[in-house]
């Protein structure tokens, strides 16, 4: 790629300038003066694609000679400087004879950004020497590195300087007027590079990255990345960049593991240096999900986790907004909110919100039911995925107190008694219905005194019966008639005790009374101990007297000395021999059985003992005696009465006769005689 140039006497003008100088024939104080003087530039690209610029220096001016002719106003030299560009290198491409000599003889000054060939003026102006010759056509090659894409080549022809002091300067301060300055900027419009756009990528993405559109065949590429947040800028040194080894229209940035790069293309085209647009890639660590919190408008309550299930509850009705509160250093995801009513079981449906924001407002929600549930969830996406932060607001209604109802292991129980007022005996579960309602605790009360009805004003609360829809009474602690109840709260309608001020949202159950029966018992009396006459005693069976207020089928059977006595079911027995008698008596509804008392029963039978006959003169001993007394012991205590007036139950006689004895026993009444013969 070239670009020539000469000094226009138009600024417009691009190519080749030509001068035309007047020169002074008797004093020539200045080369440019009457002559013709050509310099051209040209910008191009070697092989390597390294930059340089072409310069050819073709004065023409004549010799003239004068007395105040100076050596020094000769063209002595020529100067080369750059603006935007820093010089690698100089070459001599070739010009005429005399030119070669000249520079050959030159001495050649190379700086940063500049370079000049000069030599000690000699001779005179009718003979110099090492004056640069008219018409020498020379050209030299300047390669350089431009800085920027806007370079500018000064060349000058060097007179005027006293040799030589002046020339030894580091840069000349003398320079004629016959120079050029020429601006090489880039071709317009200049090419723009694209390596993409800003985008969001997931942990571990491989990124390849390409030049859009791809740039000349031969171009330099420099790839440059940087985990800095945010990207540092550009400018020459690339500060804050760092550079890979790898080079080339594309880049295989590899897995990305940071959580921020930064991507930019230097592209060198011939002499100008173009920069991609800067690509930043945000790594995402994962999706996460943030949580979703909610603030309440004036008059509202602030919701409660009454369940610690993540449900947030209101009593009644609720308005407020929910806030999304992201999880830290996890890329911004894009968010969207959705919304449905849970207990429908509808489809999530959009909400009506700004794309994009964390904070929506639900209006007002009123309860139409026991529980109304709102389903909120705030959508977030990134380049990992999709996740859900869900947020539940449930509208409680005011609690139903519900009924308890009893039931117990023997299905044969179900019934007794009435649905407020169970009969138990058996272990008993209390279950507890209500349509709109939680139970929070179970309390009860026991009556003051048995079969009075009177129970105490305050319950008391059962440990252990916190969130129970059941409870199981224990018969082995139940002695007396005992009322239950529920306090029944429904979500965030709750406010226990039901004493505070204002009123409570919480009921109580209607109580269920659970009447005892007791153990049953049972006792026997009797009219007498005694079988006597033909006459039989009655045993009766008493059962204790309780409260129950239905009747509870009993059964009796009873026993003689421990055996069952056939047909003797009655709660009456009349015994027609002596034994031992008890009485069982067994519950129909509980099962349970007692024995009576034992009643001792006995047939007191008299007799005389003595002997059949007497001697004269002789006497003898009769004695009255019960024959099966020792079965009667505490029963009777008998008194004699004999025929004789004796009130003995022994008596001597001493005469043959019939001798007669009345024994009372008890309620008996016993008679016997005995007749005494007189022994032959």
């Amino acid at each position: 790629m070239e670009n020539k140039i000469r000094k226009p006497f138009k600024l417009s003008h691009i190519i080749i300038v030509l001068l035309f100088i007047n020169w002074a024939a008797c004093c020539p104080r200045n080369i440019c003066d009457n002559a013709e003087y050509n310099i051209s530039i040209v910008q191009g690209t070697n092989s390597s694609n390294d930059c340089y610029y072409d310069i050819t220096f073709d004065p023409k001016w004549n010799h003239v000679t004068g007395m105040d002719c100076d050596i020094n106003q000769l063209p002595h030299g020529l100067f080369v400087g750059f603006t935007n560009a820093i010089i690698n290198n100089t070459s001599i491409l070739g010009g005429t004879t005399a030119s070669d000599l000249w520079v050959n003889n030159a001495t050649q000054t190379l700086g940063s950004n500049y370079v000049y060939w000069n030599s000690e003026p000699l001779g005179s102006c009718a003979n110099p020497i090492n004056a640069i010759p008219s018409e020498p056509f020379i050209t030299v090659r300047v390669s350089v590195t431009p800085t920027s894409n806007n370079v500018s080549v000064e060349v000058k022809n060097l007179i005027g300087l006293s040799w030589p002091n002046s020339w030894q300067s580091p840069v000349p301060t003398g320079f004629s007027d016959c120079g050029i300055t020429k601006h090489f900027s880039p071709p317009s419009p200049a090419p723009t590079y694209d390596i993409g756009n800003d985008i969001s990528v997931c942990v571990g993405t491989l990124m390849q990255l390409v030049i859009s559109p791809p740039p000349p065949a031969g171009s330099e590429i420099d790839w440059y990345f940087s985990t800095d947040n945010p990207c540092p800028g550009i400018d020459p040194t690339m500060s804050g960049w760092t550079l890979p080894s790898y080079q080339g229209p594309s880049f295989n940035a590899g897995y990305l593991t940071d959580s921020n790069y930064c991507f930019v293309a230097k592209i060198k085209t011939g002499c100008y240096t173009y920069y991609s647009n800067i690509r930043q890639i945000e790594v995402c660590d994962g999706i996460h999900s943030g949580t979703i919190s909610a603030d309440p408008t004036s008059n509202y309550q602030v919701l409660e986790d009454v369940n610690a299930n993540n449900e947030w509850h209101a009593c009644m009705a609720w308005e407020g907004d929910l806030l999304l509160t992201l999880n830290p250093n996890v890329c911004a995801p894009s968010i969207s909110w959705e919304m449905r009513e849970k207990h429908n079981d509808q489809t999530w449906s959009s909400w009506n919100s700004i794309p994009g924001t964390n904070q929506i407002s639900t209006g007002l929600l009123v309860s139409d039911s026991c529980n109304r549930s709102f389903q909120y969830r705030a959508k977030m996406q990134n380049a990992c995925g999709t996740a859900y932060a869900n947020y539940t607001i449930v509208i409680d209604g005011m609690p139903y107190g519900g009924v308890i109802t009893a039931q117990t292991n023997d299905p044969v129980d179900i019934g007794i008694g009435t649905l407020v007022q169970p009969i138990v005996c058996d272990e008993t579960r209390l279950v507890f219905h209500s349509s709109c309602g939680t139970p929070m605790h179970w309390e009860f009360r026991e009556e003051i005194t048995p079969c009075s009805g009177n129970y105490p004003v305050d319950w008391d609360t059962i440990q252990g019966s916190q969130g129970t829809n059941q409870w199981w009474t224990n018969p082995s602690l139940l002695t007396k008639n005992t009322q239950y109840r529920v306090w029944v709260e429904n979500g965030a309608c709750n406010n226990y005790p039901p004493t505070t001020i204002p009123p409570s949202n919480g009921v109580y159950t209607a109580p269920i009374t659970v009447m005892v029966i007791p153990d049953p018992t049972v006792s026997i009396t009797t009219n007498t101990n005694l079988i006597c006459g033909g006459t039989s005693p009655t045993l009766q069976a008493l059962s204790t007297l309780n409260c129950i207020p239905v009747n509870i089928p009993t059964s009796y059977q009873w026993y003689r000395d421990g055996f069952l006595i056939p047909g003797a079911t009655s709660t009456t027995y009349n015994p027609s021999v002596p034994g031992n008698y008890y009485v069982i008596k067994t519950s129909d509804h509980c099962h349970e059985s007692a024995v009576s008392n034992v009643i001792p029963i006995c047939e007191p039978k008299l007799d005389i003992i003595g002997p059949c006959c007497i001697c004269p003169g002789d006497t003898v001993l009769l004695e009255a005696v019960i024959s099966n007394m020792d079965a009667c012991i505490g029963l009777c205590i008998p008194t004699y009465v004999w025929s004789t007036g004796h009130t003995t139950q022994q008596i001597l006689i001493d005469s043959p006769g019939t001798y007669t004895v009345t024994v009372n026993c008890g309620s008996c009444i016993l008679t016997h005689n005995i007749t005494i013969t007189e022994c032959p």
